[in-house]
């Protein structure tokens, strides 16, 4: 199987840490270097990343990766019911609607006319509601799956929180940057090949036979061990097994 070969269009079983992306116990994430400068000439190389951390999507910056895409999801008739019902119970179990996609622009006095906008939003928020939903959709048997049912997730639970507009709280509007599944990048991990995808705050790996995990966002784009990375405390936000009941690692 090509692990590389899934469809795009260019415009994250059982939770193992049971980890917030929001709140008190943002600890999981890893922290920003914007606006601490360049530490190291390696960090100049991690853009999308940066992008990723600003909460408002990929800016489509040239890089190693060259231009991000987005994973096209393709929907079968029993993946979306599966979906839709996992909406449902995410409400009925957890005592929450599936948030409204919602932004503001932040205002900084000091910053020029040529400094890209930062924006508020609530995509936090939103990717855990879309992780919870992954986590209960049933064991993939393939990467191709695997990643195909995290892309899957993201664009049903978007339009939901899409079409809540009557949700969003005052002096904010509709962001209009849903979450979209990065098109993932074949790594190698100590002669594993992996399929990693970055999102915001989080990276999505795929292994060959379906086993999902989700990590905290590592330093850098390219070289993490994230087999060591998974064995530290509070790394590890979603561990899900493959159709045969496999471990990731």
């Amino acid at each position: 199987m090509d692990l590389q070969h899934f469809s795009t269009n260019s415009s994250p079983a059982s939770l193992s840490q049971k980890a917030s992306l929001g709140g008190a116990e943002n600890m999981l994430m890893v922290t920003t270097r914007r606006n601490r400068g360049i530490a190291r000439p390696m960090d100049a190389k991690i853009s999308p990343i940066e992008d990723a951390l600003s909460g408002d999507g990929f800016q489509k910056s040239k890089t190693s990766y060259e231009h991000l895409k987005t994973v096209m999801p393709v929907f079968t008739p029993s993946l979306k019911e599966s979906i839709e019902q996992c909406l449902l119970a995410y409400e009925r179990e957890t005592g929450h609607l599936i948030p409204p996609a919602y932004r503001k622009r932040s205002i900084n006095a000091q910053a020029s006319q040529t400094t890209q906008p930062r924006w508020q939003t609530n995509k936090q928020e939103r990717l855990r509601a879309a992780l919870w939903i992954f986590d209960r959709l049933p064991a993939a048997s393939s990467a191709t799956e695997a990643v195909n049912q995290m892309a899957c997730v993201l664009a049903m639970l978007e339009t939901y929180a899409a079409n809540r507009l009557y949700m969003i709280p005052y002096g904010f509007s509709l962001d209009p940057t849903p979450l979209r599944l990065t098109e993932p990048v074949q790594e190698t991990v100590k002669g594993i090949p992996v399929l990693v995808s970055y999102g915001i705050r989080h990276v999505s790996l795929f292994s060959r036979q379906g086993a999902v995990q989700i990590q905290c966002l590592p330093e850098h784009m390219r070289g993490a061990d994230y087999q060591q990375r998974s064995q530290i405390p509070g790394v590890v936000i979603l561990h899900k097994t493959d159709a045969a009941g496999q471990s990731f690692w």
